[in-house]
């Protein structure tokens, strides 16, 4: 599986008004909280300052504002993300899908980490199968409070699926008894 972000946890920070950048307050990787002064920017419709706060507590993982340049009021200036919890994408070959269900507890291994696992459940199962691989993905959701997991890191899960009994059987050995 791949650790990335957790979308529910973004904030893409955009100007309300088009402007000059009078202050870049925070920098790439800075941390800010809930309604911290990112940036100032000089209005062009009343001519007047105004500030950019952050919408959440989190990291700023994307910056696109200079001092002195122009923004507009539909792109992202910044982007912040609170990484306290994560997402991990795994691969669930064609022959689980019928052993792996919503609300499984799972674990999930790193090498960068290798004393450590991290205890999640299977949050989402993605509906469609990929043609190139035959997987489904699946979608733990991990609590990142120290920050050890970082987007883009491989490793290893584990689903601990219920004792569920499963019986895998070729098409053409079942005789349909016309009983239901």
């Amino acid at each position: 599986g791949e650790v990335v972000l957790d979308a529910d946890r973004l904030s893409h920070i955009v100007p309300r008004f088009p402007g000059v950048a009078k202050e870049v307050k925070k920098r790439l990787g800075d941390r800010v909280r809930a309604g911290e002064v990112l940036a100032i920017i000089n209005s062009n419709q009343s001519l007047s300052s105004y500030d950019v706060t952050s919408l959440t507590d989190g990291v700023i993982i994307e910056k696109h504002i200079t001092l002195g340049e122009f923004v507009t009021d539909n792109s992202d200036i910044y982007v912040v993300a609170d990484l306290s919890r994560v997402w991990v994408l795994v691969d669930l070959y064609e022959m689980d899908f019928g052993r792996v269900r919503t609300g499984d507890r799972a674990e999930f291994r790193v090498d960068a980490i290798p004393e450590r696992s991290f205890e999640g459940r299977v949050e989402f199962i993605y509906p469609t199968v990929s043609s190139d691989t035959r997987t489904l993905k699946l979608r733990l959701s991990l609590s990142n409070p120290d920050g050890a997991l970082r987007p883009g890191m491989f490793g290893r899960a584990i689903v601990h699926a219920d004792a569920r009994p499963v019986l895998i059987v070729p098409a053409e050995a079942v005789v349909n008894a016309g009983e239901h």
